[in-house]
């Protein structure tokens, strides 16, 4: 059985590609097409960040739509239309232009293409997120919409395509990775929302098995379609930041670490510290 592998040097672009792949899935047999699927993410980083609220939510919809920004810089974008001469950015030009790109291409699929599960196989020095499982759930936040003006509300809102061009991508996740970058909602705030689930693991870890899968997660797992995605940095990344200050003085770099694991702002969210 042929086995699609696509390299990329940029971890964002493979977005595209699995668009394509779910694509052709879809056209081949109806009856066949992957409705829901997983993701082993092999990397020293989790790529779970929302993308950044200058990218609208429906872009994650409607991917190879062009958006343009209404004054440059970090403003919303919005729908380009035919007839502006100004070059529009699709989901994928957004990406690669975002300063965090590079981190915010898996929860667009999250929220429309199907992906329900990502089991991300993580280095003992990653401290994005502790190992476990969190169930959460990535949604659409909206602006607040004035009934008199616009005549719409969320409970109007069905599909993408009732979405505002300004509603942004959020979690439900009150965790400190989502917190730091305002990504964090409450979930009765959230629209078009999909469950998630997030497990975390290490490969040397006496819990896993030999796939790097816990053991608590793999009887629900075993019959998902899944897609395997390797980034080289796992076998090479570590925090360069930190290394160099260490081999300049190791005082000095443990205190660095000590005042920033204790700035008064970063407080315990739902039992968990800040990492």
């Amino acid at each position: 059985m042929p086995i699609n592998l696509v390299v990329v040097e940029a971890h964002q672009h493979l977005l595209e590609h699995i668009h394509y792949i779910l694509r052709c899935n879809a056209r081949k047999d109806k009856d066949k097409q992957i409705l829901s699927w997983g993701m082993l993410h092999w990397d020293s980083h989790p790529d779970l960040a929302c993308p950044n609220e200058s990218i609208p939510a429906d872009a994650c919809f409607m991917p190879r739509k062009e958006w343009r920004t209404s004054g440059g810089g970090d403003d919303m974008i919005h729908a380009a239309a035919a007839e502006n001469d100004e070059q529009g950015k699709n989901l994928y030009d957004m990406l690669d232009t975002s300063q965090g790109g590079i981190a915010e291409w898996i929860l667009p699929l999250v929220l429309a293409g199907g992906l329900e599960r990502v089991v991300w196989v993580k280095n003992s020095f990653c401290k994005q997120f502790d190992k476990g499982q969190y169930s959460y759930q990535v949604g659409v936040l909206t602006p607040e919409i004035d009934n008199g003006s616009e005549g719409k509300s969320n409970a109007c809102i069905d599909s993408f395509l009732d979405l505002p061009e300004d509603s942004v991508v959020k979690t439900s996740l009150s965790h400190p990775y989502y917190i730091d970058d305002n990504s964090y909602i409450q979930e009765d705030l959230l629209i078009l929302k999909k469950n998630f689930e997030l497990s975390v693991v290490e490969v040397d870890d006496d819990e896993t098995m030999n796939t790097g899968i816990p053991l608590s997660a793999a009887e629900g797992i075993k019959k998902c379609d899944w897609i395997l995605d390797i980034c080289l940095d796992y076998f090479i990344c570590n925090n360069p930041f930190v290394d160099d200050l260490r081999n300049l003085s190791e005082d000095v770099c443990n205190l660095f670490i000590e005042a920033v694991t204790n700035v008064t702002f970063r407080k315990e969210v739902d039992g968990m510290k800040w990492l």
